[in-house]
């Protein structure tokens, strides 16, 4: 038997996985670069249940480096790299907003447990 076999959640993980990455090349084709790597993070965010400091510490340190990067006239790269940070950080946002959409819905009895929800702490 296989991995997949195995373990159906990584089977779940890989076909969203690769559908995620076939997202990114389409939507890269179509619009741009920053877009189509925004959608497909965004979405990863959600399917993998992705901690939300991730998104926003990546975001700040990224932040952190625009200014010395202006300080060496690397306009353009610094201009992607914060709305990279933009990015990310709509990302940690949302994904804070739907741990305290969750959490809620834990507490008020409504579901014990929200469907395709794996969290285990």
């Amino acid at each position: 038997m296989t991995e997949h076999q195995k373990n159906p959640a990584r089977k779940r993980q890989a076909i969203i996985g690769g559908f995620l990455l076939l997202a990114f090349v389409v939507l890269w084709i179509i619009f741009n670069f920053l877009a189509s790597l925004f959608v497909v993070l965004f979405c990863a965010a959600l399917a993998f249940s992705v901690d939300a400091r991730i998104p926003l510490v990546t975001a700040l340190v990224l932040l952190v480096i625009c200014p010395f990067l202006l300080i060496m006239q690397q306009d353009g790269t610094a201009k992607v790299l914060a709305e990279l940070s933009y990015y990310l950080l709509a990302i940690g946002v949302v994904r804070l907003f739907v741990d305290h959409v969750k959490l809620a819905w834990k507490t008020r009895g409504n579901l014990e447990e929200l469907p395709g929800t794996d969290d285990e702490a």
